[in-house]
């Protein structure tokens, strides 16, 4: 065994190392915090402004003027431009207010191939495979699996998709060998498509993409190549989300199990339709769901659906004020001692009372919003 002096001076050696060790990753860092050159993209939050600049409300036809009162911010999807800009100028760090999804991984692209705004082909290929990137490992399998339809590997340890980019826009998606996931052409088609309305004429701020050309072909296992992705001219407009004050909603739910849970169920709403009338709830919309059963197809769950073992019970009703909104909870809490037969109610009771803010989109012309980048060094 060695000595205590031999020891002592072993772990003596080990501090000494270890401090030399620590006072290197500080110096490190602190070089790599000096070394950053930090841009920040602003220009995107027109909310002082939505007012003038706005038109119509893309989903209802209605003037953006009928909810100035409720918005709370208004903010368009800038393109790549503005981040290209400032890789341009030598950004190492790029931070941005609300840019498009495909646009954050077009701006690299840009600036590596050195492809121009107004190549809408090139531009078209890079937002595509900024497209297929942009939900992570939703291209590697994620969303994706449906046991014995759709199997997906090891999907507890799903893998980030890794493009491979030429300068002509063709790419390989691939992720890094021995983690989970799949990378095939069922998983880049479902990506391609994903809340794509039109395959044809994807619009982005930088270009409007046409999916309708792209080739998909394996390039080895979990590598496909992607290629032939089209462009064509950016719209005149950018696209504006205005969060809005949109009243209150209360819910909550309660449960039953067993032979006749349904019935109950049944029996349960007709009991709250009747306390609501009652106590006057002032409602602009009021659902009543049994989960289990209809409360993801609504109406159009098939009449001859197999009746559940259990069903839950969800309530909820969108109102102007709080005050109406709390009368959800309070109506619940009674079916819980002396409704229906078998209630199950879960405890304790959470906030069964929130805020609600909407999302509603409209158009401003482009050339009303001037991106600005400021810059912070250490």
């Amino acid at each position: 065994m060695p000595c205590a002096r031999h020891e002592d001076h072993q772990q003596s050696g080990l501090d000494q190392s270890r401090r030399r060790g620590a006072t290197h990753r500080r110096t490190a860092a602190r070089a790599w915090r000096e070394r950053k050159k930090v841009a920040a993209v602003s220009g995107s939050l027109i909310t002082d402004r939505i007012a003038a600049l706005g038109g119509t409300i893309l989903e209802n036809g209605a003037p953006v003027s009928s909810i100035v009162s409720e918005i709370i911010s208004a903010e368009a999807y800038l393109g790549a431009e503005p981040i290209v800009e400032a890789l341009r100028q030598g950004a190492d760090i790029v931070v941005t207010g609300r840019v498009a999804d495909p646009s954050l991984f077009l701006a690299p692209m840009m600036h590596e191939f050195g492809w121009r705004a107004d190549d809408f082909v090139k531009l078209g290929a890079g937002s595509g495979l900024g497209h297929l990137l942009e939900c992570g490992a939703q291209v590697t399998g994620g969303y994706f699996a449906d046991p014995g339809f759709k199997d997906v590997p090891n999907p507890w340890d799903l893998a980030f998709p890794i493009a491979e980019v030429e300068a002509d826009g063709s790419a390989v998606i691939a992720k890094v060998a021995g983690t989970g996931g799949a990378i095939n052409a069922m998983t880049v088609k479902e990506q391609m498509l994903y809340e794509v309305h039109d395959p044809r004429n994807y619009i982005t701020p930088d270009v409007v993409v046409d999916f309708t050309s792209a080739a998909i072909e394996e390039a080895g296992p979990d590598r496909m190549r992607v290629s032939n992705i089209g462009g064509k001219p950016r719209t005149p407009t950018l696209k504006v989300s205005m969060g809005c004050m949109e009243g209150f909603i209360g819910e909550d739910m309660f449960f039953y199990a067993g032979p006749g849970a349904l019935r109950r169920a049944k029996l349960a709403r007709q009991i709250l339709e009747e306390r609501f009338r009652i106590v006057g709830l002032k409602a602009d919309d009021l659902r009543i769901d049994f989960l289990g059963l209809n409360a993801i197809h609504g109406e159009a769950t098939p009449a001859d659906a197999p009746e559940p073992y259990e069903v839950a019970v969800r309530v909820a009703a969108r109102c102007k004020t709080r005050e109406e909104a709390m009368k959800v909870g309070r109506e619940i809490d009674g079916m819980a001692v002396s409704g229906v037969a078998m209630t199950g109610k879960r405890v304790p009771h959470q906030d069964r009372t929130r805020e609600i803010i909407g999302v509603w989109s409209t158009l401003v012309p482009r050339e009303q919003l001037t991106p600005v980048i400021t810059w912070y060094e250490s």
